[in-house]
């Protein structure tokens, strides 16, 4: 089966993402940009929302994920687990200034 374009919007409030992801079905996208977060439409279907610059979406093949799409898929994964992403400054003397985990809590961040 050819693949074809799909749109998947994720619609947190005060913006979205919305990408395009080449795939056999609507089933494949829909398994690893789930619901309720994600919201997957056939690209030519009537109901989707349009947006001006569709040209300049994000795109990826459903079986050569880009990395943007990997890391997609690994938020909601850690989202699943009830884990939030925390940034934190790294100590004195480190050369990464910046860190970030996934934790449940703040507490979890420093038992760590």
């Amino acid at each position: 089966m050819e693949k074809r374009p799909f749109i998947a919007v994720h619609d947190y409030g005060q913006g979205a993402v919305v990408v395009r992801v080449f795939a056999r079905q609507i089933s494949e996208v829909s398994s690893v940009l789930r619901p309720p977060n994600w919201v997957v439409y056939e690209d030519n279907d009537s109901r989707r929302p349009r947006w001006s610059d569709e040209d300049r979406l994000l795109v990826s093949d459903i079986d050569d994920k880009a990395a943007w799409l990997l890391q997609q898929i690994e938020i909601q994964r850690q989202e699943e687990l009830g884990k939030r992403l925390f940034f934190f400054r790294a100590r004195h003397g480190d050369t990464e200034r910046l860190r970030s985990v996934w934790a449940r809590s703040e507490e979890e961040v420093l038992a760590r």
